[in-house]
């Protein structure tokens, strides 16, 4: 194990754009926590482009056996960003050996294969989800602001928006992974909605218990992945809402927004084009207005009261989410966030998801046991 004051040894397993764009630039931010000792990828070209960010040092390899068979011994943690039905196989290939790993989202395509990550798990190798959202200073707030009850009340109803336009991100590339639903375990939902699924969960405390959903499958997606999905919810406080998820836009970039009413309070996230998510707002006032121009009254931005609440988080979620895992490795624990335990419920909802729109009926979301 690498002493607390010097760098961790970690790897890339997986050199596309979320590793290099996201990923990479979060390790950088933090050069005295962490060292990059090799990459992984099928495509050497992509591995040799990701090992430049970390200089001439950086070991390239073409497969997880010939870098375990190099590096290690070296290694304190792997970070796994491959195609989704990728994930499985290599989260098992370093728990088998010992080594903690921070798998991207989705963690696994289905519950079943979560529930084999966690039997490989034992102290000090673990699973870490990379659901990076939970990281944000502004989710956290959120997430006192509304569980408090003090000022928002209890939650009534939401809404969740997620848009990309699946063209540009493939750069019109008929064969891209992410548009074969065996490959990414599904369509918009499994790919990004799974974001606004899963930080609703935490700022709530709640867990979706049944969904309906309607969905198109229209080209270029195939086996059975969804192009859009129109869903409504029950969760376990009572909350009810919906997701609207599509790839369809013509001309949308990566937009997310989130939509929560309460009794007292009310949150809204509104995007302008090109921003993916936020900035969030709020209000919380008395509800019972008599006056029709009170309606009109101004959100106010978070931003301020998260900055007076967490003045020293700074940095992206990806760099918090990455100094959450070196903490864990340090400590030959698992995480306090984003286990696979308390992911379980969104993969569980995915899943229920896909039925639902396979079968036209509400289906109950499988709940972990003992909750």
């Amino acid at each position: 194990m690498t002493p607390s004051t010097s760098p961790l040894h970690i790897a890339f397993v997986g050199c596309g754009g979320i590793a290099y764009n996201q990923h990479a630039k979060a390790v950088l931010s933090c050069p005295d926590q962490f060292r990059v000792v090799a990459v992984c990828d099928p495509s050497r070209a992509h591995a040799e482009k990701l090992a430049e960010r970390f200089g001439s040092d950086t070991a390239v390899f073409e497969t997880m056996e010939s870098m375990h068979d190099g590096v290690g011994t070296e290694l304190d943690g792997v970070i796994l960003t491959t195609p989704h039905d990728a994930h499985l196989p290599g989260g098992l290939f370093f728990l088998e050996r010992g080594i903690p790993v921070l798998i991207e989202k989705p963690v696994t395509l289905n519950l079943e294969e979560l529930r084999q990550l966690q039997a490989k798990e034992r102290p000090g190798a673990f699973v870490q989800v990379g659901q990076m959202q939970r990281f944000d200073p502004e989710a956290w707030w959120l997430r006192d602001f509304v569980q408090s009850r003090e000022r928002f009340g209890t939650p009534l109803t939401f809404d969740l928006n997620i848009w990309q336009n699946i063209h540009g991100y493939t750069r019109g590339n008929s064969d891209h992974w992410i548009l074969n639903g065996r490959k990414a375990g599904g369509g918009i939902c499994t790919s990004v909605g799974v974001h606004p699924l899963d930080i609703l969960r935490f700022i709530t405390g709640q867990d979706y218990i049944n969904v309906t959903a309607k969905g198109r499958f229209d080209p270029p997606f195939t086996a059975g992945a969804e192009s859009s999905c129109s869903a409504l919810f029950e969760m376990s406080g009572g909350l009810t809402g919906t997701l609207h998820a599509s790839y369809q836009p013509p001309r949308i970039p990566y937009a997310q927004r989130l939509v929560l009413f309460g009794e007292r309070g009310s949150l809204f996230q509104n995007n302008k084009i090109g921003d993916y998510a936020g900035p969030y707002t709020m209000v919380s006032e008395d509800p019972h207005i008599d006056d029709f121009m009170a309606m009109f009254g101004d959100y106010t931005p978070i931003a301020e009261e998260v900055n007076k609440t967490y003045p020293d988080q700074k940095g992206s979620p990806f760099s918090l989410q990455l100094l959450h895992f070196r903490e864990a490795i340090l400590k030959g624990r698992t995480p306090t966030e984003n286990t696979l335990e308390i992911n379980f419920n969104t993969i569980a909802v995915l899943e229920a998801i896909a039925k639902s729109m396979q079968t036209g009926m509400t289906v109950s979301v499988e709940q972990l046991e003992g909750t």
